[in-house]
Formats: structure tokens, sequence, C-alpha cells
């Protein structure tokens, strides 16, 4: 029976970058493990039924992977604000819609990783982002309210199959 695996990380030119260690595990049952590391860490590897990292994170600007999460998560509010201009349509709501979205957000990640999200960034990314999107999906809601609304002759000459 193989048992698990000390990892000795020697360079790791992304970091952000998680590997997976395969093998059998204590109780006879195979499987992959997660493993983060940084450069010239030992890690050990636990089983785990999805994986959760005790460590809090900061975001960098300055690193690739801070990079690509924060493209991610505007990426994710453009797309959440053509979301909001398809499913809500009012200028008004936009807010709400928005705001809502993100509070689900916080409570997904705060069951995910087992911890109440306390790093700075992540606060600072999530309220930029919020912004973003609200005002995004406002923006397009509202060019769809002030379209211009037909009346007159024109509007009567339009045949309609009913």
């Amino acid at each position: 029976m193989k048992q698990a695996a000390t990892v000795q990380v020697e360079s790791n030119d992304l970091p952000w970058l998680p590997s997976y260690h395969c093998g059998e595990a204590r109780h006879k049952a195979k499987g992959c493990f997660l493993v983060k590391a940084r450069p010239s860490q030992k890690i050990f590897t636990e089983e785990m039924s999805r994986p959760r990292s005790r460590q809090r994170v900061e975001i960098h600007v300055t690193d690739l992977g801070g990079r690509l999460v924060i493209f991610a998560f505007v990426l994710n509010s453009l797309v959440g604000s053509g979301a909001l201009w398809f499913v809500v349509r009012r200028t008004k709501l936009c807010l709400d819609f928005a705001v809502t979205f993100h509070v689900i957000h916080l409570v997904v990640c705060w069951w995910y990783n087992s911890a109440f999200p306390a790093t700075i960034s992540w606060w600072l990314l999530n309220a930029v982002c919020t912004a973003l999107m609200c005002v995004g999906g406002e923006f397009l809601c509202l060019k769809t309210e002030m379209r211009e609304i037909p009346v007159g002759y024109s509007a009567l000459n339009n045949k309609v199959d009913l």
C-alpha cells in the first residue's frame, strides 16, 4: 500500500497554478490530491473532497496569477451587466440585482473556503466589480429604455398578423 508522499517543490514559475498528485491513499482509495506550493516549500498531501485553502492569499497586480484573477472578475462583471440587461431590463433594479449577485458570491466563497474572506484585496476587487456590473447594466438598460417609441401614422401602417 502506497502512502501519501511528501512533495518538495524546487522551482515553480507559476505559484498560483495548482499541481495534482495521483496515487493510492491510506484507505486504499485511488484519487488525486491538490497540492498548492510556493518555491522551496514542503507540502504534505492529504485526501480532500474538494480543495480548500486555509491560508489567506492576497490578490496582487504584480504577478500573473493576480492579473488573471482580476481579469476573470472584470470579465464576469461585464457578462453580468449583459445578464442584467437581458433579465432585468429596468434601470432602477440593476443595483439591487448586482448587489444580490455579489452577496450570493460572498456566501458561496465563505462556504467553499470555510472562512470569511478577510483580505482587503478581495473586498476591494468585489466592490469595484459590483460597481462595474451595476453601472454597465444600468447603461445597457437605459439605452434600451430611451429608444424612440413609434407613434403616429407610421406605427399604424405596420401590418401585424393576429
